[in-house]
């Protein structure tokens, strides 16, 4: 029968009953974790860590806690204080501040990860995280995915990081053991061991390595994260283009129910930026700061004629910042992006707003509402907004700082 409008309601993959055919399998926090956080299950699954289930901190947990946290980072946090001690004399801007500086940061990173770990497992993040994305993936009837972002590329990125991450470690624990006996006559102390002589000089190497696997770790994390939150935004704005635009004969319809899922996506995006915004700003001005100096370091050692694995042990940090940058905020820009889309999407869809109906204005302009207002927005050092514009300004200001410092004199 066809409506008073003289048109057949088309019927929508969410009028229609889903049946399960794999009904037996258990949609619970752990499938999710799985599925969200594949390249490291495994990793979780060996440390149980991050928790994905909800627990309250008691005395004798909160101690323990602090014990293994002390015990993973007690040796780094002496190691760093040890090379600040050793190198506090050094002329800012000169090479060797410059070189130490590089190190120094890379330990911050392992150190700051742990604590800020800590910080977001006490208000129980991870299991939160599940729970809303886990409530969202429910309300989605139109997209059954379990996920909607492919493995592959996370793989890809993943495994990327890992390598170059620990290479930057291998490479600098064998540069600094050939050169170990001229670093030794040179005073340079930060490179040669914290502890006796050269043959303890594989303590320091495995403190380094452990401090990068560390790092790495959160990182994958996060990145994992991120791009778990950008599948979901980008088949929003799928959806929404293709039941607004495309299907304007239920447009009215389908907004009524994209607004309650755009309500749930909204908070769950403002939540992971919120909670996760304090070392990602870190980590990626850290990034920076170690292109900036690295590519100081190599033009010096380009001038001096220094070839070989030396120079490599200080270019290879750069890319590896480079992909840090690259990776973690690509997620993060392109959901910023498709919430603008969104936006457009609703603003620029006539058949929402003509003829007028009071009910669907007050709906559209309640997304766009929530869009305008809502806290989804991280800042780099508290100063730049970390939206669908960041990478190019990461790229310009890296680009001008490094012009301005120049080359390093030794």
């Amino acid at each position: 029968m066809k409506s008073s409008n003289g048109y057949q309601p088309s019927i929508m993959e969410s009028d229609v009953s889903f049946i399960d055919e794999n009904s037996s399998k258990v949609y619970d926090n752990e499938y999710y974790c799985k599925e969200i956080y594949y390249p490291i299950y495994w990793l979780i699954k060996l440390l149980r860590l991050p928790i994905f289930t909800s627990k309250r901190n008691n005395l004798r947990s909160t101690l323990l806690n602090h014990f293994v946290t002390l015990i993973t980072i007690g040796p780094i946090i002496a190691f760093f204080v040890y090379n600040i001690i050793l190198t506090h004399n050094y002329q800012i801007l000169s090479l060797h501040w410059a070189h130490s500086f590089v190190y120094n940061t890379l330990f911050i990173n392992a150190i700051l990860g742990v604590i800020m770990f800590n910080g977001i497992q006490k208000f129980n993040f991870y299991y939160t995280f599940i729970q809303k994305f886990k409530e969202y993936r429910k309300m989605d009837s139109h997209n059954r995915k379990t996920i909607n972002f492919s493995l592959t590329p996370l793989l890809i990125k993943v495994a990327l990081l890992w390598i170059v991450y620990i290479s930057c470690a291998i490479l600098t624990c064998i540069v600094n053991y050939q050169n170990y006996e001229k670093n030794e006559e040179n005073k340079v102390n930060y490179k040669i061991s914290k502890f006796f002589n050269k043959n303890t000089f594989f303590i320091d190497c495995i403190i380094i390595i452990f401090a990068n696997i560390l790092t790495l770790f959160f990182l994958t994390l996060y990145l994992c994260t991120y791009v778990a939150v950008q599948g979901e935004s980008q088949n929003f704005s799928s959806q929404a283009k293709e039941l607004l635009d495309n299907n304007c004969i239920n447009a009215r319809t389908n907004i009524i129910s994209l607004s309650s899922r755009h309500t749930k996506l909204m908070d769950l995006i403002s939540f992971v930026n919120g909670s996760l915004d304090s070392y990602t700003s870190i980590i990626i001005f850290h990034s920076i700061l170690i292109t900036i100096f690295s590519i100081s370091i190599s033009r010096n050692y380009s001038q001096a004629g220094i070839e070989g694995l030396d120079k490599l042990e200080v270019q290879l940090p750069i890319l590896l910042c480079i992909l840090i940058a690259i990776f973690i905020l690509s997620p993060i820009a392109n959901t910023h992006d498709n919430i603008l889309k969104d936006k457009n999407t609703i603003l620029f869809n006539l058949s929402i707003y003509h003829p007028y109906n009071a009910e669907l204005h007050s709906t559209s302009s309640s997304m766009i509402q929530r869009i305008e207002s809502a806290l989804y927005t991280g800042r780099l050092v508290h100063l730049i907004p970390v939206n669908e514009l960041i990478i190019p300004v990461v790229i310009i200001s890296t680009i001008i700082l490094t012009l301005l410092l120049g080359v390093v004199p030794n």
